[in-house]
């Protein structure tokens, strides 16, 4: 993340540790700075999860000149990876839901929209394009 709009660069050592057991499959292993990065991962995981939002919202090209304004500069292939990496959100099965249809045109398209009715959030939004 940038500090007074600089490009901050964060090195962090690494241990990498020895397994004594002589039958195990993996010989050495990496110690894990859980919160900070992931495994793989060459920047914080707060960045990815800015720049995953970024992209989202922007696309690819005009997302990587941004960044680059931001003093977060990310290659423009590297950009389009960015959202594979942040996990998918956890979604929870509604317990009661509401059912609405509307016009999208009056007499030419409707829709029909379903929400989960404690939270108020949209679940899915069904077009039909002829009036029945």
């Amino acid at each position: 993340m940038p500090v007074d709009g600089r490009q901050v660069v964060v090195r962090v050592r690494i241990r990498r540790l020895v397994c004594p057991v002589r039958d195990c499959g993996r010989q050495t292993f990496r110690e894990q700075v859980p919160g900070l990065l992931e495994r793989h991962q060459r920047g914080t995981t707060r960045l990815t999860g800015q720049l995953s939002e970024l992209v989202k919202e922007l696309c690819g090209r005009a997302s990587a000149r941004l960044t680059r304004s931001l003093a977060m500069p990310v290659p423009y292939a590297s950009a389009l990876q960015l959202p594979r990496r942040v996990p998918m959100p956890v979604v929870r099965i509604p317990r009661v839901i509401g059912v609405d249809d509307f016009a999208l045109r009056r007499r030419h398209s409707y829709a029909t929209i379903i929400i989960n009715a404690e939270t108020s959030q949209r679940i899915e939004v069904l077009s039909r394009f002829r009036p029945e």
